[in-house]
């Protein structure tokens, strides 16, 4: 469960991968399983670093993009 807790607290990719290499040094090679929650975190954390710089995720509202209109949520 601490393992699952730290994971559930990284902030960004620097964190994920030092996460990643921690676990394969404590308990030896990931499982698939863990391995695919932290790529998800490092996946999470690059969308929103391309969200914010697109100007898509703000700080108060993220707007969602489709075809036919801009929806806003705030």
């Amino acid at each position: 469960i601490d393992v699952y807790k730290a994971i559930a607290s990284i902030a960004n990719e620097e964190e994920a991968i030092d996460m990643k290499n921690e676990i394969e040094d404590r308990f030896g090679k990931l499982p698939t399983a863990v391995d695919n929650l932290i790529e998800s975190v490092i996946i999470k954390d690059i969308a929103k670093k391309l969200m914010r710089d697109a100007g898509i995720l703000t700080p108060q509202s993220v707007k969602f993009k489709s075809t036919k209109q801009i929806i806003k949520y705030a």
